[in-house]
């Protein structure tokens, strides 16, 4: 009996993501979440699910002391825009933390907020349920080490 209760403990504590979620409601069409970025910044956040990574304006980027990587360019609708790789160690929104999340740098006279783009959204179940988006995380917590971005 005793090793069923110290097994059972173990599992607790080696799944500590395990069915986390956190519901968004749309204000506008647009859904919206206060999201923490490397345990040091809390920021509104545009959750987008047309932008392919997560996009970090200047003035945030050197708040947290983000590196500066390649030099890219984003395509847009209507325009190409200069940006620069880099990774966020740590994103946090409501109850789901991942970890080595891909982003870009953007300058801030083309950024006003954080995106929430794929390279953070791919890595959960999401499901539209009427005016309300709901993010999963199932099963073990992922980490950017098993994820193309």
């Amino acid at each position: 009996m005793k090793r069923k209760v110290l097994l059972l403990s173990w599992l607790a504590i080696a799944s500590p993501a395990v069915g986390e979620s956190v519901t968004l409601e749309a204000s506008n069409a647009k859904f919206m979440a206060d999201v923490v970025l490397n345990d040091r910044l809390t920021v509104r956040a545009l959750v987008d699910l047309g932008a392919t990574t997560v996009i970090i304006c200047e003035r945030m980027a050197r708040l947290l002391g983000l590196p500066r990587g390649e030099e890219i360019v984003l395509r847009t609708v209507g325009e190409r825009l200069t940006a620069h790789r880099t990774h966020v160690n740590v994103i946090r929104i409501g109850s789901i933390e991942l970890d080595a999340v891909n982003a870009v740098i953007l300058g801030d006279d083309r950024c006003d907020e954080v995106l929430l783009g794929m390279s953070f959204l791919r890595r959960l179940h999401l499901t539209m349920e009427g005016d309300k988006l709901v993010l999963r995380l199932d099963g073990a917590k992922p980490t950017g080490n098993n994820v193309k971005n």
